[in-house]
């Protein structure tokens, strides 16, 4: 005789990393509290600029869930008690166990999206010598990024000499970006856009080219 097995209580006994999580379903407010989850294989890498900090990038999720619950699909985050955002790329039920497998990808810790930027859209206007830049409004605040030198050039045929400074940012979540916008740092140094790559992609942030100019 097969004797009873109790999966909820089988999940606790086997992991002893159980933790809360907040399941967030994409392209809605709605969420879900999962009160037992368990993090496992997680895939540590080193970031380029951390000084040999080790990141987490990836892991695995198990989450326990009813039958009623609204299965986790990809695209779908899941929110842990650090507040870290776990992509989910991929997941499998796993019926006679009672939980969904997540496989995820936590993108702004793994591109150590640390410094918070704003996006300035110029107000253009004609006072009567052609259209000209009046002022600037915010259209996005506090948005996670990672700033780094990508190029530096230097013109020796000027006098004095210049110099153009490029920068690859990479935004921890993605933003509608026009040509014109700038990316404004904590210390107020903007950023002109030239190019913007990956976007939107669920399992790549979206990556800006600009050039450094003067303070606006």
């Amino acid at each position: 005789m097969m004797a009873d097995t109790n999966f909820e209580q089988d999940f606790e006994l086997m992991a002893d990393d159980l933790e809360s999580v907040t399941l967030s379903y994409a392209n809605s407010i709605e969420q879900y509290f999962v009160e037992k989850a368990s993090r496992r294989h997680t895939v540590a890498q080193e970031f380029g600029t951390s000084g040999e900090a080790v990141v987490q990038a990836d892991a695995v999720w198990h989450l326990q869930l009813p039958a009623s619950a609204i299965q986790p699909r990809i695209g779908d985050v899941i929110v842990d008690q650090q507040k870290n955002r776990w992509t989910i790329l991929r997941t499998e039920w796993l019926k006679a166990l009672g939980r969904c497998r997540c496989t995820t990808r936590e993108l702004r810790l793994a591109h150590g999206c640390h410094q918070l930027v704003d996006v300035r859209r110029p107000i253009w206007d004609d006072i009567g010598s052609g259209p000209e830049i009046i002022g600037w409004q915010a259209v996005c605040a506090a948005l996670p990024a990672s700033i780094r030198l990508d190029e530096m050039t230097l013109d020796t045929s000027t006098n004095p000499p210049t110099r153009q400074m490029r920068y690859e940012i990479v935004l921890g979540e993605w933003a509608e970006l026009l040509p014109d916008d700038r990316i404004v740092d904590a210390n107020g140094q903007s950023y002109q856009l030239q190019t913007l790559k990956q976007a939107p992609r669920i399992d790549a942030l979206p990556v800006v080219v600009a050039l450094r100019e003067d303070p606006i």
